[in-house]
């Protein structure tokens, strides 16, 4: 059927919907000042193992994992969706990788930086694909404290690394709730 459609359609119908449509616009962000921001980002993780995600997640995975309404994601065909959180991708992996009783007993922090795309209204100049950094840390219970605390420094040397290199970061405070 997709196949059937995509050889109805003329270059000009392209063109048509990617100026009316905002998930087809390009973004907004200097992609160099997104490279400067990344660089910094996985320095200040440098304990953390970097993963280069897909950009395709199982198709339900944010409703399932996260409580992502489905009309909030972009569901492909092929039993895919696109990512629109970074954590749900970290958290299969994590898991996966988990599954032997060998890895289970360590530590494991893994990173990303990943392009996500969600489908919520945006307001006024935002684009519905952006990029996030993410942290995760899997491990025994009862260390989710330490976690968290290791996740904050992590943000604050971000930040720090972010000052230094010329970026108005002033005043930033961190709050702990329990919701």
């Amino acid at each position: 059927v997709f196949a059937a459609r995509a050889g109805r359609r003329a270059p000009l119908d392209f063109l048509a919907q990617l100026e009316r449509a905002p998930a087809f616009a390009p973004g907004s962000v200097d992609p160099r000042a997104a490279l400067a921001f990344e660089q910094a980002a996985f320095e200040a993780a440098g304990e953390f193992e970097p993963v280069e995600l897909s950009p395709v997640a199982p198709a339900g995975a944010a409703k399932v994992l996260a409580g992502v309404h489905s009309n909030n994601v972009l569901t492909a065909t092929r039993g895919a969706e696109l990512v629109s959180d970074p954590t749900i991708p970290l958290a299969l992996i994590a898991a996966s990788r988990r599954r032997a009783p060998a890895t289970r007993a360590r530590p494991l922090r893994l990173c990303a930086s990943h392009r996500v795309m969600r489908m919520q209204p945006q307001g006024i100049g935002n684009s519905p694909h952006f990029r996030l950094f993410a942290l995760l840390t899997a491990e025994q219970r009862g260390r989710e404290g330490q976690s968290l605390r290791e996740h904050i420094e992590v943000y604050l040397r971000l930040f720090r690394l972010l000052g230094e290199r010329g970026h108005r970061i002033e005043d930033v405070q961190v709050d702990v709730s329990d919701t």
